[in-house]
């Protein structure tokens, strides 16, 4: 396995775009060519490493470059800075460190619809406390004409849908019906 290169020196995000071009420029290869790669939009790569770019580079667009140009990031210690800032680092005691990374998990959670609907149902309460009467009822009357706008496209649906299946019917057994003999 052969040692990795390093191509250029990142000391903040606005460098990474100048360091993808100046690899792909080492490479001689052209910027549609990484596009089409990297499975990103055409264009894409020369608006985000452009000398003014026109795209910001976002973690989408970030990770398809560096997997599809095997580019991979190494961190690495600034013993210049690490010197002119250690001695401003506050230092912090060890139980800290281990309490806060057993409760760094993410914790995910599913709601329902129902539960959802409930919670919106609070809110809608909790903001009609606030209001006039009459912006109250306003909104109520809105809200009631949207549910019934609802129901009466569904009953026209249901009502175009039966027409149509009555009109296949009709076609169907003028299709099967015998001419007439004159």
């Amino acid at each position: 396995m052969t040692e990795p290169r390093q191509l250029a020196t990142v000391r903040c995000w606005k460098d990474i775009p100048a360091a993808i071009r100046a690899a792909i420029d080492e490479r001689k290869t052209t910027c549609a060519s990484v596009d089409e790669i990297c499975g990103l939009a055409d264009g894409h790569t020369a608006k985000i490493t452009a000398p003014v770019p026109t795209r910001g580079l976002g973690e989408t667009s970030f990770d398809a470059l560096m997997e599809g140009l095997g580019f991979m990031f190494v961190m690495v210690e600034d013993p210049e800075r690490t010197a002119q800032y250690q001695a401003r680092l506050d230092s912090r005691e060890e139980w800290r460190v281990t309490n806060a990374r057993m409760h760094s998990e993410a914790v995910h959670v599913r709601l329902s619809r129902r539960k959802m609907s409930r919670n919106g149902r609070k809110g809608g309460r909790n903001s009609r406390k606030y209001m006039s009467p009459k912006k109250a009822g306003r909104l109520a009357k809105m809200a009631a004409k949207r549910r019934w706008r609802r129901v009466r496209a569904a009953k026209a649906a249901a009502r175009r849908r039966a027409r149509l299946a009555l009109l296949a019917a009709r076609v169907a057994q003028a299709a099967t019906a015998s001419p007439c003999a004159s």
